[in-house]
């Protein structure tokens, strides 16, 4: 399992896709990939079953989007809020202001920053 799987479950019960129910072999899709610099909020992560998280990968964002239109809105909300994350990280906008933009990004942020302040 992989961290942030919890938050997945509190935000979705079953695949995000219409009329998909398969709960069973669920998996949490990174919008902004880890390798890419992506982070591990909640935000930044979409519940699909093994079927759509597959098919994403294989055919593509655009693709993807224009055969499963329903998912457009919660993937797009999930690169604005990881952009304004992003943002903050690389010291662009103030925590204020990180709190005006997003009330769940600035909690992690402020999460993160008080870990990263009790390993120094």
């Amino acid at each position: 399992m992989f961290r942030g799987l919890k938050s997945l479950w509190y935000r979705y019960t079953h695949c995000v896709i219409k009329n998909c129910y398969l709960e069973r072999d669920f998996r949490g899709h990174h919008v902004k990939h880890r390798g890419s610099g992506g982070s591990e909020g909640p935000w930044n992560k979409i519940g699909f079953c093994r079927v759509h998280h597959n098919e994403y990968h294989i055919i593509g964002r655009e693709a993807f989007l224009r055969i499963h239109p329903e998912a457009k809105p919660l993937i797009e909300r999930a690169e604005r809020l990881e952009e304004i994350y992003q943002r903050w990280k690389r010291g662009l906008i103030t925590e204020p202001q990180l709190q005006l933009e997003s009330v769940e990004v600035h909690r992690f942020a402020m999460a993160e920053k008080l870990k990263q302040s009790s390993l120094e």
